[in-house]
C-alpha cells in the first residue's frame, strides 16, 4: 500500500495487498486479512524471523478474523481469537485437492471434508492456488456462495510487474537480487 497500486471504489468491501515493510501495514485498521506466508524479508528493517514474526501478529491483533496459510511453518505461529486456515498439504478448514490438467491448475475445494467447489486456473504454480483459494475462503465465509475468481491477466505478474525494492533472496540465497531476477 502506498506505492500508487490501489483503486477505491464504492463497495462495501476494500481489498488491498498489505506491505509489511516498515511495519507499514500496523497503521491500517482491517476487518479480516489473508496471511498468505511469513518469510524473512526486508533485512535492513527486520533483524530476525522472530521480529517479522511479531509484526505480523501484532497485525493479526487488529482483525476481527484472519485467514491463515496452514502450509506455511511461520504463519501458524499466529495466535488470533478468530482463524480460518486454508492449504494444499496439511489438514485445514479450507483444502485445495488438485486435479492436474495439461492447460491449467485444477482444484476442487474442500471445506472441513467436504466438496464445495471447482476451481480452474490459467496460471500454474501452487502460490496462484493459495491465492485463488483464500480470496475464496474469504468470500465464503462471508456469506457469499456464487463465486467467480478472475485471473487479473494471462502472463506472469506478481513481483515481476511490481518491483518496487532490491533485496529478494537475501535470505534464502545468501546474496541480494532483484524482483526479476528472484522470480
Amino acid at each position: 500500500t502506498g506505492y500508487g497500486n490501489e483503486v477505491i471504489g464504492r463497495d462495501d468491501y476494500f481489498i488491498f495487498e498489505a506491505c509489511e515493510y516498515l511495519d507499514a501495514f500496523l497503521r491500517l485498521y482491517p476487518t479480516e486479512s489473508i496471511i498468505t506466508n511469513i518469510d524473512y524479508d526486508h533485512p535492513d528493517y527486520f533483524k530476525s524471523t522472530e521480529q517479522i514474526v511479531s509484526s505480523f501478529q501484532k497485525y493479526a491483533r487488529l482483525n476481527k478474523r484472519i485467514y491463515i496459510n496452514g502450509d506455511d511453518t511461520l504463519s501458524g505461529a499466529i495466535n488470533h481469537t478468530s482463524t480460518i486456515t486454508y492449504g494444499i498439504n496439511k489438514k485445514c478448514d479450507y483444502n485445495a485437492k488438485i486435479t492436474h490438467s495439461p492447460a491449467s491448475n485444477e482444484f476442487l475445494v474442500v471445506k472441513n471434508g467436504v466438496e464445495i467447489a471447482k476451481c480452474k486456473l490459467k496460471l500454474f504454480g501452487e502460490h496462484f492456488v493459495y491465492d485463488a483459494l483464500s480470496a475464496f475462503a474469504v468470500a465464503y465465509e462471508n456469506g457469499i456462495r456464487d463465486i467467480l475468481i478472475l485471473e487479473r491477466d494471462e502472463n506472469l505478474g506478481g513481483i515481476l510487474q511490481q518491483c518496487i525494492h532490491n533485496g529478494f533472496g537475501l535470505h534464502k540465497l545468501g546474496r541480494e537480487l532483484t524482483g526479476p531476477e528472484y522470480a
